[in-house]
C-alpha cells in the first residue's frame, strides 16, 4: 500500500507494477480490510486497476462499492512517467 501512494511522487508505476504481480496468492479479506482501512483514494483505486489488469484473483472477488474509491470523477495525476487516470 506504502509504493501504490508513492505512485506519481517518489515511485515509478511501471515497479508498483511489478511488486504488484507478486501479490498473486494474497488473501481476498486481508485486502479487503486494509483497503476498507485505506484514507487515500489514488491508493485504493491504483490497487484495484492493478489487481484487475494483471487478473489477480483476489481483485475479482472485493466489492469496490465497499471500498473508500471517492466520487465517480477519475482521479488523475501527472507526473515524469506521463498522466495517471484511475478511474472510479
Amino acid at each position: 500500500m506504502e509504493v501504490l501512494s508513492e505512485v506519481g511522487v517518489r515511485q515509478p508505476l511501471q515497479e508498483a507494477r511489478e511488486l504488484a504481480e507478486s501479490a498473486y496468492g494474497l488473501r481476498t479479506d486481508v485486502m479487503r480490510d486494509l483497503l476498507q482501512r485505506c484514507t487515500s483514494v489514488k491508493t485504493v483505486r491504483l490497487c484495484l486497476q492493478l489487481g484487475r489488469e494483471l487478473a489477480l484473483p483476489w481483485a475479482t472477488k472485493l466489492d469496490a462499492a465497499h471500498l473508500p474509491t471517492g466520487s465517480a470523477r477519475a482521479w488523475v495525476s501527472r507526473s515524469a512517467d506521463g498522466l495517471l487516470v484511475l478511474k472510479p
